[in-house]
């Protein structure tokens, strides 16, 4: 199977999965509060001090800008693509850069977090060698790739220690048509396991301290997240699935219509996309937001209804237990960056400094205790010249 394209086209339609920001280390037997100071981290570790306006005009590459984007940060590590296609890893205290990945590999989709033993950034990325995708690891100066019983390896996000990711069970021209499974990786022990599986499609995961999420097709028609529409009903039904890292309790959230795409905050802060039936698939063009607690799904509410009408998709992030997205408040394709807090019921707030630029996937994380978003634009007048912008929280 030639996965390079089978990544670009999911890129195109969707790619949405939660950013790799800032989570730590182990779950504890509670599930911690969204407040809570990570579990396993020490409280009193010195955290670095930078200026994260550092990252900004960064160049980054236009892959996937629509869909996982090429860049991602955790307190004062910036991991991105270059317009040379290379994976970078910068210090946005020192400046200092390093290429952890060639073009050679078409790296995409980073995710970063920072590991709790020793303050250091955890680097997980899709690399596309001999035809086949692969997750792989970057810890310090030692890069391996995830291995298993599976073809192919995509989506990867990491929090702590572990990373998640879709595996395929087999090689196939329409990747669509073939199992998918979410799994789980220890970097500490090398160990692999099935987080979620079955006959059904499972894709898209997240995955904080305590916690690891994603879209299960299992009452879909045919099991499976595609384009095609059945003559006879909808397409692509989902519920999210939670699995609880402690206890390795499953738990199903049902609602009507389709909710995939789920993102976690700290403790037990979700957010997810949701559809009503009449779409023939979960798309980014028109959705809801809707989050809350993972422990009290029947209180859940609806944060926002988007609308996206510019060209491709453009995902929405969360960290903390705020979540940002991009909307168009007009048929001109106007972009705004919005927020809102998911455990709280308060109005969302539309963040100011962004105007006249086209404006792409959020990825924000926290340092110090102080918040920031980076995300890419584009000048009206420069489409293919996408920059970094960073906005504080």
């Amino acid at each position: 199977m030639r996965t390079r394209a089978l990544s670009s086209s999911f890129f195109l339609v969707l790619g949405l999965a939660a950013c790799g920001g800032a989570r730590m280390d182990d779950a504890p037997t509670n599930p911690p509060g969204p407040n809570d100071v990570p579990p396993g981290e020490n409280p009193n570790r010195p955290r670095p001090t930078c200026d994260a306006k550092s990252a900004t005009d960064v160049a980054v590459s236009r892959a996937g800008l629509n869909g996982y984007p090429p860049y991602a940060v955790a307190e004062c590590s910036l991991a991105y693509i270059n317009r040379s296609g290379d994976l970078v890893l910068r210090d946005l205290a020192t400046g200092g850069e390093t290429t952890i990945a060639p073009i050679d590999e078409a790296p995409e989709a980073p995710a970063i977090s920072i590991d709790p033993a020793n303050g250091a950034p955890i680097v997980v990325w899709q690399a596309t060698i001999a035809d086949h995708s692969h997750v792989r690891v970057r810890e310090g100066t030692t890069t391996r790739t995830i291995s298993g019983a599976f073809d192919n390896a995509i989506e990867p996000r990491v929090s702590g220690h572990r990373v998640v990711f879709t595996a395929y069970r087999g090689p196939k021209d329409a990747p669509e048509d073939v199992d998918t499974d979410v799994w789980m990786h220890d970097t500490r022990d090398d160990s692999t396991r099935v987080v979620f599986g079955g006959k059904a499609q499972q894709r898209f995961p997240d995955i904080n301290a305590a916690y690891v999420v994603a879209s299960d097709f299992s009452e879909d028609p045919d099991g499976h997240y595609n384009s095609d529409e059945l003559p006879t009903g909808p397409r692509d039904l989902a519920d999210i699935v939670v699995y609880e890292i402690a206890s390795g309790k499953i738990t199903t959230r049902k609602r009507e219509g389709k909710q995939a795409f789920p993102m976690l905050g700290n403790g037990d802060a979700l957010a997810y996309l949701d559809w009503l039936l009449v779409h023939p698939e979960p798309k980014l063009v028109a959705y809801d937001l809707r989050g809350g607690r993972i422990n009290a799904p029947e209180a859940d509410r609806e944060i926002a209804k988007v609308v996206y009408r510019s060209v491709g998709r453009v995902r929405p992030a969360m960290a903390g237990d705020t979540l940002e997205w991009i909307a168009n408040p007009d048929i001109k394709g106007t972009t705004e960056l919005w927020r809102a807090k998911v455990t709280e019921d308060v109005p969302a707030q539309k963040v100011a400094g962004l105007e006249s630029l086209n404006l792409f996937a959020p990825a924000p994380s926290t340092t110090g205790g102080k918040g920031f978003t980076v995300l890419a634009v584009t000048l009206p007048s420069a489409h293919d010249k996408p920059l970094l912008r960073v906005v504080e929280r």
